[in-house]
């Protein structure tokens, strides 16, 4: 579980690097540090520790998958 609280583009920079799509030498340095540590708290979980995207659009409702869009 995370304890700290880190900005979208650390969290961005470290699900891009985690999935391949950049090493952690191209993270830009201001991010390196909190990078880092996302990675390491996600090696040392067996919990994904990348929050998930928010599925709440603002509105005060919840996206439910289950319903079938009308055509």
């Amino acid at each position: 579980m995370l304890t700290k609280k880190y900005g979208t583009v650390s969290i961005l920079f470290a699900a891009n690097v985690a999935d391949g799509g950049r090493t952690i030498d191209e993270v830009p340095t201001p991010f390196k540090a909190d990078v880092q540590a996302l990675l390491k708290t996600d090696e040392l979980s067996s919990e994904p520790t990348l929050p998930a995207a928010s599925t709440d659009s603002g509105n005060g409702f919840t996206k439910n998958d289950t319903q079938e869009v009308a055509k």
